[in-house]
């Protein structure tokens, strides 16, 4: 009753109770004040006084004065009841001793007591956490004797479905329920929200909202809590608030905290401070949860300002980081390329006397793989050993592509092969990676063995998979397998040629033993009508293919429709030397004049270079 709110109807019941001991033994239970109870029921020769009790115990699973209330009922000649019986499986249930429940249980069946409802719906519970079959079978079993189940025998079924994580045995066993008229108790209700929400089925979850407000129960912070997270990690953002708004239930730091959270995972810094801000106001301090979104979303967002006030937040409240904390931190600095900050960081959590973890490791892998620091990535490695941390499949894609970016190709090979014998599940990344080592190298056997592996492996190639097979046919001017692999990947599921897919076309038409200018035109006129935005290797591929054609107005026609932006280094060098293959010597000297009022080579190396050869080419000619 008082679980239902229906508080006045729990004190009355209280009050009507014909025992002055059982009073005083419900009273004492509800403080924990057992060993009082203890005394009363030592005192007393009452049958439902020592029921009352053990039922207490129960709840509690305190088995050592169960036994002993056992032992007092035993010599004050006592007799046990199947609600006695229950009550001691209740006990063995909640202490979570489930053999000892069992051979109870058998006990009781001896000694000629026949289980009811309320005692399979404890067996049920008991079970509930770790063997679904064995409670499924109890259902079966309890049903075969003609019990008729009851609220309870659902809600542990219920229970141990949930525990399971079997989501469509959760919705069988609530129809069921529901064909019987009850409704569950609000604890299993909230595990159910739980279960629903967490796997993305809103609809449902909300469904058994109203099967709560039908019921008659009032929504807890569990449940609130529950139902804000589902709708956070779902992006619901306005049915979150609108949820939040409308039910009567105080919010807590970890209401506000979900809060925070959901809108700290997108990144949505002005709605999470805006929770923030009334979380103070509600006179709730942050705790460490709270920092750590706030060091998730401003890292997201690239705030470093504000991110860093809030780490000095955190010290000024003396609020103790944990390794996720540090973990937020190295990774928003290593994406940043602030290598210096990164280890800062890292050593300050080595000074907390805190362990890095695989998070920790992978995120300063993926930091160092980006800067090119090899000596770095070794030293990691040897980290992970000396502190026990056993990569995963996200460390060994990591040093896979750091490897590969470096085309160390033997340690990246090591690394491979190491994943593969721990038969860890590789993702498309790792092929990636791999496959782009191997057109670095030129090694064209070691790249289709492993495309021919991915095939095997059934792992789904991604566009960068497909650019490297093309990048390496067009370096060597084989157009057919170029090609070949152009046009599977326009026809492969999820994936569509992407700029850098096009300007390895372009290269390969520009390649000296192809020549076809025609083919680089057509496939340039393709890109835009696929609304494909080039870059500067576009254009620089594109002026290579045309130059060879030595035709000086359609070269002159492509360098005038090149927006000023992508007119780089190697745009330029591209045009030059074309001009100068042409034998239009003064224009290309204008244009390195031009390029260099444009400041657009910072080092000025290559105005030289550029001046060398037109006065080469002049002296020649």
């Amino acid at each position: 009753l008082c679980a239902k709110h229906k508080f006045q109807v729990a004190t009355l019941h209280f009050l009507s109770m014909d025992s002055k001991n059982r009073r005083s033994i419900a009273r004492l239970a509800s403080q924990g004040q057992f060993p009082k109870m203890m005394k009363v029921l030592a005192d007393s020769d009452d049958f439902e006084d020592f029921c009352c009790g053990m039922w207490a115990l129960a709840k509690h699973g305190d088995m050592p004065r169960m036994q002993r209330v056992i032992r007092t009922m035993t010599l004050k000649n006592i007799p046990f009841d199947l609600r006695i019986h229950n009550a001691i499986l209740m006990c063995f249930a909640t202490a979570g001793n489930t053999k000892g429940m069992q051979d109870h249980f058998d006990v009781m069946q001896a000694s000629g007591f026949a289980p009811d409802a309320e005692t399979f719906a404890i067996l049920l519970e008991g079970n509930a956490k770790s063997r679904l079959p064995v409670v499924e079978d109890l259902f079966q079993k309890m049903q075969s004797t003609g019990i008729k189940p009851s609220a309870s025998v659902f809600s542990a079924l219920i229970l141990a479905c949930v525990y399971a994580n079997r989501i469509n045995k959760v919705t069988k066993y609530r129809m069921m329920m529901r064909q019987y008229g009850f409704y569950l108790p609000l604890r299993t209700y909230n595990l159910v929200l739980d279960i629903y929400g967490k796997a993305g089925d809103l609809a449902t979850m909300e469904a058994v909202y109203q099967e709560i407000v039908s019921a008659g129960l009032y929504p807890n912070k569990i449940t609130l809590n529950t139902m804000l997270y589902a709708y956070g990690k779902a992006c619901k953002f306005q049915k979150m608030e609108e949820f939040f708004r409308s039910v009567n239930v105080n919010p807590d730091i970890t209401t506000y905290n979900t809060l925070i959270d959901a809108y700290s995972r997108m990144g949505y810094v002005k709605e999470m401070e805006g929770h923030f801000k009334t979380m103070m106001e509600a006179g709730h301090p942050p705790n460490l949860k709270t920092y750590n979104a706030l060091f998730s979303a401003y890292g997201k967002t690239q705030d470093i300002p504000g991110l860093m006030k809030y780490v000095a937040e955190m010290e000024a409240n003396n609020v103790q980081p944990n390794t996720g904390t540090y973990n937020i931190l190295i990774n928003v600095f290593g994406k940043k390329k602030d290598i210096e900050t990164m280890e800062a960081f890292w050593n300050q959590m080595l000074y907390n006397n805190l362990r890095p973890d695989v998070f920790t490791f992978n995120a300063m892998v993926a930091a160092y793989g980006k800067v090119m620091r090899p000596d770095k990535l070794d030293e990691q490695r040897h980290l992970m050993a000396d502190y026990r941390v056993l990569p995963n499949v996200a460390t060994y894609q990591n040093l896979i592509e750091a490897y590969s970016r470096l085309d160390m190709v033997d340690q990246m090979e090591e690394l491979y092969n190491d994943a593969v014998k721990r038969d860890l599940p590789l993702g498309v990344w790792a092929y990636t990676s791999l496959l782009t080592a191997y057109c670095n190298v030129g090694d064209l056997q070691k790249l289709n063995a492993t495309w021919d592996l991915m095939k095997q492996k059934q792992v789904v190639p991604n566009v960068l998979c497909f650019n490297a097979l093309i990048r390496a046919y067009a370096e060597i001017g084989n157009v057919t397998q170029m090609l070949k692999y152009f046009n599977q990947l326009s026809v492969s599921n999820g994936n569509v040629p992407d700029t850098a897919s096009y300007n390895y076309l372009l290269q390969g038409y520009g390649h000296p033993d192809v020549r076809q200018h025609e083919s680089a035109l057509e496939v340039f006129r393709t890109m835009q009508g696929s609304r494909v935005i080039p870059d500067t290797a576009t254009y620089a591929n594109l002026l290579n293919a045309v130059s060879l054609s030595n035709d000086l107005e359609l070269t002159k026609g492509i360098w005038e429709q090149i927006p000023d932006e992508f007119k780089q280094t190697e745009v330029y060098s591209g045009y030059v030397e074309c001009l100068v293959a042409t034998g239009n010597i003064e224009l290309a000297f204008e244009t390195v004049d031009e390029m260099e009022e444009r400041n657009v080579d910072k080092s000025g190396d290559t105005y030289a270079r550029l001046r060398t050869v037109c006065r080469r080419h002049h002296s020649e000619t």
